[in-house]
């Protein structure tokens, strides 16, 4: 004799927003998965996580600019998503494609740092032995490093002395070695 078990509550509606923050912790669990995968060096499958991050990334951005949200995007997660798939080709030995994510950062002015990402595509250039773009590119980082960063001058300072003598330039290479000391 107790009766009727009482209504079941009716599940609300998710709100855009809460939809939105569902998404980006799938983005962020596929990123933390394509690192995982990369430090036990199943780089096949780090790049296929830092792809279907990218995708989900990807579909926030279109629904966020259909809704009129655009402002709304989580540029910080856009940032790392690029950053981890160029990562993940680089490792892959997919230079074009590396290549082609870093100059998306790059070029974006939202990303006023991005400019040290050079380093990056320098060495990309360096492993494919093309060391005058490799010397283009850690040149275009040393310009935007700053002089209270000794270090990060240095190292791209060296990388441009090791590009020189690869090429032959032993001249260019000692002014950039001594310049250095």
């Amino acid at each position: 004799g107790n009766g009727p078990a009482p209504e079941l509550e009716k599940k609300k509606e998710k709100s855009e927003e809460e939809n939105f923050r569902e998404l980006e912790i799938e983005v962020h669990t596929l990123l933390e998965q394509s690192a995982e995968a990369k430090l036990k060096k199943d780089f096949t499958d780090a790049l296929t996580k830092a792809k279907e991050a990218a995708n989900k990334e990807k579909k926030i951005r279109q629904i966020r600019e259909s809704t009129g949200n655009l402002d709304q995007v989580n540029i910080d997660l856009t940032f790392y998503v690029f950053y981890n798939l160029a990562n993940m080709y680089h490792a892959n030995q997919m230079y074009q494609e590396a290549l082609n994510s870093y100059t998306i950062i790059v070029k974006n002015k939202q990303y006023p740092q991005a400019s040290r990402l050079r380093v990056n595509m320098g060495n990309i250039y360096f492993e494919q032995k093309k060391f005058p773009l490799a010397v283009k590119m850690y040149n275009m980082a040393l310009d935007s490093t700053l002089p209270q960063n000794k270090q990060m001058r240095l190292k791209i300072k060296k990388n441009i002395g090791l590009c020189y003598l690869k090429l032959g330039a032993y001249g260019r290479a000692i002014e950039t070695y001594e310049d250095i000391m």
